[in-house]
C-alpha cells in the first residue's frame, strides 16, 4: 500500500531566516503565552509577569485512520489552529490592555515527527498515536538495534517510538529516507520564527538524542538509513527568535515579540508542578503510572530526559525506581485533570507512601511553556523561583487517604 501525502503549501516567506537572540520587552502590563502542541489539540494560555493565568482557549484539530495507525494529523492544520489559538489570546491580551512580550511552545504530543522538503513544507501527516502496523517495526529495530539504542538514547525502543513512526512512513514511500525530519511543535514554531529548529529535550524525549555528544543519536537513526543532518540543528529550549512580520500579522502580536523554542511536555510542565523544590515529583504529563522528578544529570537505572535549565527529568515506575537512582521523594504532584477521580490520587498516596498534591494548574504543559517564556526574557530570575509559584489545590495523605483543603 502506498500512501499519498497531501501537502499545504503556506507563504514561502515565513521560512525566511532571521537573526537570533533575547528579545524582551520592559513594559508594565505584559504577558507572556505558552502553547502546547496536543495529540488532537493545541492549548494557548496567556500569564501574568507574577505567572497568574488569565486567559486559555483549546482548539482541535481533525484527524484520521490509515493504514492500522491511530491517527494522522495534516501538519499544515496544526499550523492553522495554532495560529488561529494564539490570535484569539493575543486579542484577549489587547482587551486587557496587556501587551505579549513573548510566546513559548511545548509538546504534549512528544513523539510526533514529520518529513519535510528542502523548503521545510510537510511532505506527510503526523502520527498522533500508535497501531499494530507501527509497533511492528518497533519490534523490529529493536530485534536489530535495540541494545545499542537504548545505551546512546537512555531509551528502550516501544510501540509509540518516534523511530517505529518514521519507519512506518518509509515503509510506505521510500523516498522519505531522503527526506529531512522534524517534530510537529518544531514545524509549528518554525512557522512563527522562520527557520527549523530542534530542541534538546524533545529530541531527548523521542529518543533521537545521544546522552554522551547531545546530537542527533546515530544509533537511533542508523536502522532508518537516516543521517544526523536530516534532522534540524538543536538547540536549548531557553533559544528565542523574533517573530516574523507575516506571522505577527496572523496570530495578531507585535514584531518585538519574542518567541521561544521551548521543549517537550514533560520538561515544561515541571515548572508549573513544584518539581523544583527538594525531594519533590509528578506524574507524568501523558503517562499514568509513570513518576518524573528533577536530576543534576541522566541516571543509568531510569529513562532521562534533557530538561529545561540544564535539568534533567527522571521517570520511573515508583517511588522506589527513583530512590534507587539517586532521588529523594517526599511528595507526588499530580495534574489538575484528576479532580474528578480523587481516589485514584488516594491510591497513588497509599501505594506510594508519600503525600499527594492535586494541581491547581489546568493547563500545565501551556503554562510551564509561558513560564519558561518569562524565564527567557528575564522577567523570572531562575526557574528555582517556580518552587512555591503554583500551590496544591488539595493534598491527600497516604494511610488515611484524607484530603485537605490548601
Amino acid at each position: 500500500m502506498r500512501i499519498r501525502f497531501r501537502v499545504h503549501r503556506l507563504p514561502a516567506s515565513l521560512s525566511s531566516s532571521h537573526g537570533s537572540g533575547v528579545w524582551w520587552n520592559d513594559r508594565p502590563d505584559s504577558a507572556a503565552i505558552g502553547v502546547d502542541i496536543g495529540s488532537d489539540h493545541i492549548a494557548v494560555v496567556s500569564v501574568t509577569e507574577d505567572c497568574e493565568v488569565l486567559d486559555t482557549t483549546c482548539l482541535r484539530y481533525s484527524f484520521d485512520a490509515t493504514g492500522g495507525v491511530a491517527g494522522l494529523v495534516d501538519p499544515d492544520s496544526v499550523v492553522d489552529t495554532a495560529f488561529t489559538a494564539v490570535r484569539q489570546i493575543a486579542l484577549a491580551c489587547a482587551a486587557r490592555g496587556r501587551h505579549v512580550s513573548c510566546l513559548a511552545f511545548g509538546a504534549s504530543n512528544e513523539d510526533a515527527i514529520i518529513a519535510v522538503d528542502e523548503a521545510t513544507m510537510a511532505m506527510t501527516p503526523s502520527i498522533s498515536g500508535a497501531g499494530m502496523s507501527v509497533e511492528s517495526w518497533a519490534w523490529l529495530i529493536d530485534a536489530v538495534a535495540g541494545g545499542e539504542i537504548t545505551r546512546s538514547t537512555g531509551f528502550p525502543v516501544h510501540g509509540g517510538s518516534t523511530a517505529a513512526r518514521i519507519a512506518w512512513f518509509i515503509s510506505h514511500d521510500n523516498a522519505l529516507r531522503h527526506a529531512s525530519w522534524c517534530g510537529l511543535k518544531d514545524f509549528v514554531a518554525s512557522r512563527f520564527y522562520g527557520r527549523l529548529v530542534a530542541d534538546l529535550s524533545g529530541a531527548s524525549a523521542m529518543g533521537l538524542l545521544d546522552r554522551k555528544s547531545m546530537g542527533w543519536s546515530t544509533a537511533a537513526l542508523s536502522p532508518l538509513g537516516l543521517r544526523p543532518d536530516q534532522l534540524p540543528p538543536l538547540m536549548r529550549s531557553e533559544q528565542s527568535f523574533p517573530i516574523t512580520e507575516e506571522a505577527a500579522e496572523l496570530a495578531g502580536l507585535d514584531r518585538s515579540t519574542a518567541v521561544v523554542v521551548g521543549g517537550s511536555g514533560a520538561c515544561v510542565a515541571p515548572l508549573t508542578m513544584g518539581l523544583h523544590r527538594p525531594d519533590a515529583a509528578m506524574v507524568h504529563p501523558s503517562l499514568l503510572g509513570v513518576l518524573c522528578a528533577l536530576g543534576d544529570g541522566p541516571a543509568e537505572s531510569v529513562p532521562s530526559t534533557v530538561g529545561v535549565g540544564g535539568c534533567w527529568l527522571l521517570a520511573g515506575r515508583d517511588v522506589a525506581d527513583l530512590r534507587a537512582a539517586g532521588i529523594g521523594v517526599g511528595v507526588i504532584r499530580v495534574a489538575a485533570g484528576m479532580r474528578d477521580s480523587q481516589e485514584v490520587a488516594m491510591d497513588i498516596a497509599d501505594s506510594q507512601g508519600v503525600p499527594v498534591e492535586m494541581s491547581a494548574v489546568d493547563e500545565p504543559v501551556a503554562v510551564g511553556a509561558a513560564v519558561l517564556g518569562w524565564y527567557t526574557v528575564g522577567v523570572l530570575p531562575s526557574l528555582d523561583a517556580t518552587a512555591l509559584m503554583f500551590p496544591p489545590d488539595q493534598v491527600f495523605y497516604p494511610r488515611t487517604g484524607a484530603c485537605q483543603d490548601s
